[in-house]
Order: structure tokens, then sequence, then C-alpha cells
């Protein structure tokens, strides 16, 4: 687990973003703001410490979770673009795409980690 600093780093990137998507579809939000909200912060969140952990240490593992954030966190602009601004075909399964990317990448970095696990531990033990 990184550091505070690592992670605050890392949210900026994000929060910047989120608070950019927020700010141009406030009005087209309505009542879904405020679950858009507490997503945004949960993905800031999750995408700091993807970004921080890969600051801290770049290895396989870390570029994989980044990756899996960078992912999630484009699937849901991509939600707003459709939703709000451009309805093209092509969203939804890219979309799709995506998020099964950013799931795949996610269970990687899991396998990833938790093969450096046994690893150091067999090289300690």
């Amino acid at each position: 687990m990184p550091g505070a600093l690592p992670i605050i780093l890392g949210c900026l990137p994000f929060l910047f973003l989120y608070l950019f998507a927020i700010n141009l579809t406030y009005d087209e939000l309505g009542t879904r703001f405020y679950t858009f909200s507490i997503q945004g912060i949960l993905s800031v969140i999750f995408s700091g410490i993807a970004l921080g952990s890969y600051i801290f240490k770049p290895d396989k593992a870390s570029m994989y979770l980044v990756t899996s954030a960078m992912f999630f966190a484009f699937t849901q602009f991509l939600f707003l673009i459709k939703l709000f601004y451009l309805s093209v075909d092509v969203f939804q399964p890219l979309s799709i795409i995506l998020f099964v990317g950013a799931q795949f990448l996610l269970c990687k970095f899991m396998v990833a980690q938790e093969n450096l696990s046994v690893a150091e531990s067999h090289s300690a033990g």
C-alpha cells in the first residue's frame, strides 16, 4: 500500500476529470447527481490508490491495476457522453469492451500480486 502522498498525487488527475464531467453534466444529471458523485468519489479513490501504487512501485502488477482503473474511468465518461451529448452506436459496445477489459486486468493484478506474495514468502523462508 503506497503512502498518503502517492495516493493524493494519484487522485488529482482523476479528481479534475470527474469535477470537469460533473461541471458539464450537472443540470442534466438531476437526481442522478448524488449517485454519480458517490460513484465518482469511489472511482477517484480507487484510481488514486492504483496510480499511487504504480508511482510507489512500478511493476507489472501495478501496471495492471492502473490500466484497469483508467478503463473503469473511461467507461464512465463514455456513459456520460452517450447519455447527454452524442448517441453514437459504437459507444455501447466500446463501454462493454472497456468494462470487461478493466475486470480482466483487475483479475490479472490480483493473480500477479498473489504470485509476488508467494515468491516473497518462499524467498524469506
